[in-house]
């Protein structure tokens, strides 16, 4: 458990509240948490249609490549895809990497992450993925790079 000088603030706050006074103010806390935590998803997935959808749209519709915000800064369109091992072709999928040389990708189970990459990787060098394996969804994504 981790000394009160981690809390700062909070272990000079709360040093004299009695344990009922300390679970209330947990669940209060809580009950903020969550609301937070619900507002945020919901944030995320209005930036998600922004930044993946409409602005995507937006910039095709109109012939954009990238164009600089004055205050935001420079926006452009990066290519990226989605990737998972296809359901029921885990093994195969494991045997494949192993045999290109990339079985070090595989533990327990492929990182997500790692894979996205690796087979990011393979797509920019024109490389082959078999589709039988995985599922790959390419998108193009918004971003903001601050000038």
């Amino acid at each position: 458990m981790s000394d009160d000088t981690e809390f700062g603030k909070w272990a000079e706050f709360y040093k004299d509240h009695s344990t009922m006074e300390l679970i209330r103010a947990m669940a209060k806390i809580r009950e903020q948490k969550d609301a937070l935590d619900e507002e945020l998803k919901g944030t995320s997935r209005e930036y998600e249609y922004l930044s993946k959808v409409r602005i995507p749209e937006a910039f095709d519709n109109d012939g954009i490549k990238n164009m600089n915000v004055e205050g935001l800064g420079r926006i452009s369109l990066r290519p990226d895809i989605y990737a998972s091992v296809k359901a029921g072709t885990k093994q195969a999928a494991y045997t494949w990497l192993s045999d290109i040389g990339s079985g070090d990708l595989i533990q327990d189970t492929v990182n997500p992450s790692t894979l996205k990459a690796f087979l990011k990787g393979r797509i920019k060098s024109g490389e082959d993925i078999p589709e039988e394996y995985f599922n790959v969804t390419a998108y193009q994504q918004a971003t903001i790079t601050k000038v």
